[in-house]
């Protein structure tokens, strides 16, 4: 490894590397060594976050004695609205110190499908909150926020579970 300096870098334990044809290559007869150019393009880190709605609904009742008994089941909720926002300020992976989005920004909105899923691809690497800004009828709307760190190549599955409404 060298940098603008010219130092050199010895791993401690030995390296290998596979050489393919299309690799630049060539022998320094003053070192006596093999010299081996690589060029590494940085991936800016992103992730994606999958928010999953659900919610219990009426499934069955019974009665038994003049006593009624409920039973619940999950269901995915279709049409649930979540915003995204950063918690932090967030800046871009290539060290110019670049600001993509600032603290309590809103990135985006969406809306759960069919499936109750809602998918955010490449949101940078950073600390983001998610609030629900509508819920499907006969349920509440959740006051809590969900926070959420999103790491290089990560896809983050966040399940909110929501309250039925009581009439």
């Amino acid at each position: 490894y060298s940098n603008e300096k010219q130092t050199t870098w010895e791993p401690k334990e030995k390296v290998r590397f596979e050489v393919k044809s299309n690799t630049i290559y060539y022998m320094d007869h003053y070192l006596g060594r093999y010299i081996i150019v690589v060029n590494q393009e940085n991936e800016e880190a992103k992730g994606t976050i999958i928010i999953k709605s659900q919610g219990e609904y009426l499934a069955n009742a019974k009665t038994e004695n003049e006593t009624y008994q409920f039973e619940y089941e999950a269901r995915k909720i279709e049409n649930a609205e979540y915003e995204i926002y950063a918690k932090e300020d967030i800046y871009s992976q290539d060290n110019n110190g670049n600001k993509i989005y600032s603290k309590d920004e809103k990135i985006t909105k969406v809306t759960t499908n069919s499936e109750g899923e809602a998918i955010i691809q490449n949101l940078p690497q950073g600390k983001y909150y998610i609030k629900e800004t509508n819920a499907k009828d006969g349920y509440v709307i959740s006051d809590d926020l969900v926070e959420i760190n999103v790491e290089f190549n990560q896809n983050i599955i966040v399940t909110i579970n929501n309250k039925f409404k009581e009439k």
